[in-house]
């Protein structure tokens, strides 16, 4: 996924509805309000057959589709912004230092944020055991690496909770099966960062 794709998703509020969205569960899907516009939130969804986590599924999937679709602000569009101005910056920052060691771009550097911090190199570039080294002993470069890589993968969950708001308009019963992992509060996931050659992107985890 280029980096322009995840910086056109929803945004950072969205994302973090989700966590508030599910926290709550009931027996049964939530009733609609007065402030439901769609037809798909107003829509009285059938229980027949299906058994107590299956309808709780279903009532929280109906309160993040609405959820994420009463927060998809266009403030947002800011956020989206500083995440672009800081990986624009950090990919510039970070081949001018290796650069200034005497490592050209002549191969793909992926890197990836560990929980803890700590930046994993990979890739196919000769020279990956020495750029492992420079991070390793650069802490300024790797904790803005590690800050970036949370502040997309949220925007990344944003993007997901979007889709899933769209096709939860279409067809609810399939958007809270498609999207279960969504539904069940599952961690965001987790970027890595692709410098080729000439170019930047993101790919996220399962892509």
């Amino acid at each position: 996924m280029l980096v322009a794709d995840v910086l056109s998703s929803v945004g950072l509020q969205a994302a973090r509805a989700v966590g508030r969205t599910v926290a709550s569960a009931t027996t049964r899907p939530a009733a609609p309000t007065a402030t439901q516009a769609s037809a798909a939130d107003r829509l009285e969804l059938s229980t027949d057959g299906l058994g107590d986590r299956q309808i709780e599924r279903l009532g929280r999937a109906q309160r993040l589709a609405v959820k994420a679709k009463n927060e998809n602000a266009p403030v947002l569009e800011t956020q989206r912004q500083s995440a672009r101005q800081r990986l624009s910056a950090f990919e510039q920052r970070l081949r001018e230092a290796l650069q200034e060691r005497g490592i050209e771009s002549s191969g793909n550097i992926e890197l990836h944020a560990q929980d803890d911090g700590q930046i994993v190199v990979s890739g196919d570039h000769p020279r990956l055991a020495e750029i492992q080294q420079f991070l390793d002993n650069h802490h300024e470069l790797r904790d803005e690496l590690a800050k970036l890589s949370i502040e997309l993968s949220e925007l990344n969950l944003a993007e997901e909770t979007a889709a899933f708001a769209r096709a939860w308009d279409r067809d609810p019963e399939s958007a809270a099966r498609r999207y279960e992992r969504l539904i069940d509060g599952a961690a965001p996931q987790k970027p890595t960062l692709v410098l080729s050659e000439t170019a930047a992107s993101i790919r996220f985890d399962g892509q």
